[in-house]
């Protein structure tokens, strides 16, 4: 739940900054944006002292505020020496996460599922705020491991019977971004970077239709739906080759997100949606109407 709140807090971050017209508009966003997160910071550490919190969705609130001030001091003060605190603060925080996690599995709290995506969600942070090219070669190395393994340990519980397929196609797109991700840092010019990219399309295309039956079926929240087809029209445009297909990719994934948003709307209607999964289906039709736009204009200006 804290998770998908603060996805939620970065969505709209985003749209506003999208939306300002002047630094004094973006600014104001950015504040928001760290009082928001703040305030999820304080209710998690209440839940903690109170006995009803969990520590991991502290840590992982912690590190979003931490971010959110990081981009905060980024607009305001861009040679300030406080921004690698502000880096390292966020990245110790994770850090902190998957040391629970790694306890947790270790008493036999949770599975080792929690604790590879923490670390992968730590070796992401890594690079974003790597300083060098060591650095970031280095983390992203670190995910491509963490990804390997929970790719092997979805495979075996599908195999055996203990899962649905939909988790193994999730592992499977995650250790293939990891492997482009390592081979765009080390041989950018591999040949083998399309087949990676071509694959992990496939696998997101297999995930997208898995969730879309599971949340017809009533087993999965749309959001989920919703992130993954916009994960898989990156994907596709990462492997079109022309302005053409671009634009025909952002015209299918606008069609799609029209598609759930009417859907939703007609459960809204009925009584059998709630409105945050409505709310959630709006903003995800019109960014991707935002996106087919201006490529569409892009390839039109190209002319």
């Amino acid at each position: 739940a804290v998770d998908r709140l603060l996805s939620s807090q970065r969505r709209l971050l985003e749209a506003e900054l999208a939306v300002a017209t002047t630094p004094e508009e973006r600014l104001e966003s950015l504040k928001r944006y760290v009082d928001s997160t703040g305030k999820v910071v304080r209710y998690q550490k209440a839940k903690l002292e109170a006995g009803v919190g969990r520590t991991d969705e502290t840590h992982l609130a912690i590190a979003a505020n931490r971010g959110a001030e990081l981009l905060l001091m980024q607009e305001t003060e861009p040679d300030s020496p406080r921004l690698e605190d502000l880096k390292t603060g966020c990245i110790d925080s994770l850090s902190t996460l998957v040391d629970e996690q790694r306890r947790r599995y270790q008493d036999g709290s949770v599975n080792i599922s929690f604790l590879l995506a923490a670390e992968i969600r730590l070796a992401e942070e890594e690079i974003k705020y790597a300083n060098t090219s060591r650095e970031r070669l280095d983390a992203i190395q670190r995910m491509h491991a963490a990804a390997e393994k929970a790719e092997a340990y979805r495979r075996v519980r599908m195999e055996v019977g203990a899962e649905s397929s939909c988790q193994l196609h999730r592992a499977s797109a995650n250790l293939l971004s990891a492997k482009i991700q390592r081979l765009e840092e080390t041989e950018p010019n591999a040949t083998e970077l399309r087949e990676l990219r071509i694959a992990r399309r496939d696998a997101l295309q297999e995930l997208t239709a898995t969730l879309r039956s599971r949340h017809l079926s009533g087993s999965d929240a749309i959001g989920l739906v919703l992130a993954a087809e916009e994960e898989l029209v990156d994907a596709e445009l990462a492997v079109a080759t022309s302005s053409q297909e671009r634009v025909k990719a952002l015209s299918d994934h606008l069609g799609k997100a029209e598609g759930i948003l009417q859907n939703m709307n007609e459960s809204f209607q009925a009584g059998a949606g709630g409105l945050d999964e409505l709310a959630q289906a709006k903003a995800a039709a019109l960014r991707a109407k935002i996106r087919f736009l201006e490529q569409q204009g892009q390839t039109e200006a190209a002319r």
